[in-house]
């Protein structure tokens, strides 16, 4: 009996999630995935589907045109995307969402199914770790914008105040009030200037 196991690499975590047979569907709805991935950097509730057709090849097809989901054939490192259905086999890596999301290689083995890491048994949904990684993806990207754009950060770190109630503190409050004002003040002299400056010009 064949059984196919999805691992994910050694800096992903290096969890095996399976053993399945038959289709299985990657997404973050875990109502109908069999690997369940966190919502974010662009991933569908159901993203693709990778069926195993019993003669050592698997269909690959996206839920939708336009969904992120690239493949790198066995034994080399060269990443195509996948538009469209496309065929694999055991040793491919397919990675869903952009080409630093969460990437799978396809493992098909003989015979009893053997302990995975992850959890497994016959198609049970698997979600943990799949979810662990792609959030920890999705921070270090947040982490490398804001280290890179000023503004960026610090609309997070207000978002961040606002829903650990800190920004509603009274000493924010008046500091952000006072800061306000301080700019508007600065516009208020800023446009006097320039009207003194107009009204010189054309008297």
């Amino acid at each position: 009996m064949a059984n196919t196991y999805f691992d994910l690499p050694p800096e992903m975590g290096g969890t095996q999630f399976g053993p399945f047979s038959g289709a299985v569907q990657i997404g973050t709805d875990p109502g109908q995935c069999q690997i369940v991935l966190a919502q974010s950097m662009g991933i569908a509730p159901v993203h693709v589907t990778i069926a195993d057709q019993k003669d050592g090849q698997y269909v690959v097809a996206p839920a939708q045109k336009g969904f992120g989901l690239f493949m790198i054939k066995a034994g080399t490192q060269n990443m195509s995307p996948i538009a469209s259905t496309v065929t694999a086999t055991s040793g491919d890596t397919i990675i869903v969402g952009p080409p630093t999301g969460p990437r799978f290689t396809i493992r098909r083995t003989e015979g009893p199914a053997l302990g995975a890491a992850g959890g497994g048994g016959g198609g049970r949904r698997q979600g943990g770790m799949g979810s662990s990684v792609a959030s920890e993806l999705w921070r270090v990207q947040m982490a490398r914008l804001m280290a890179r754009n000023r503004m960026f950060r610090d609309v997070s770190h207000m978002m961040y105040r606002y829903r650990t109630g800190a920004l509603t503190n009274p000493r924010v409050l008046v500091g952000l009030i006072g800061g306000a004002g301080a700019f508007l003040a600065v516009i208020l002299a800023s446009c006097g200037g320039l009207i003194a400056w107009f009204l010189g010009a054309f008297s």
